[in-house]
């Protein structure tokens, strides 16, 4: 197989056509970027509106939160809630 030898002119024309199609793609990947960064302010500003008229709620307490707070009862509050919850016989 012979491979055709390209003249300096050919090889120009290439280069110039790589590059073309270089600063096209970079163009276009910044201007989704920016409308990206666009749409996500636009979306940031309206959930800040909606969030000062209607606070959210909180946020209800995470079961191990729950547990850590039973967890460090004293041996006497656990004693006296079995007593009265009727277990203890």
């Amino acid at each position: 197989m012979d491979k055709k030898t390209l003249t300096a002119e050919e090889r120009e024309l290439k280069a110039q056509q790589k590059r073309f199609e270089s600063d096209k793609a970079i163009a276009e990947y910044r201007a989704r970027e920016e409308a990206i960064n666009r749409n996500t302010e636009r979306l940031r500003a309206l959930r800040l509106a909606r969030d000062a008229q209607n606070p959210p709620p909180p946020a209800p307490k995470s079961k191990a939160a729950a547990k850590k707070k039973q967890a460090n009862t004293s041996l006497a509050d656990y004693l006296k809630r079995e007593t009265d919850s009727g277990r203890k016989t």
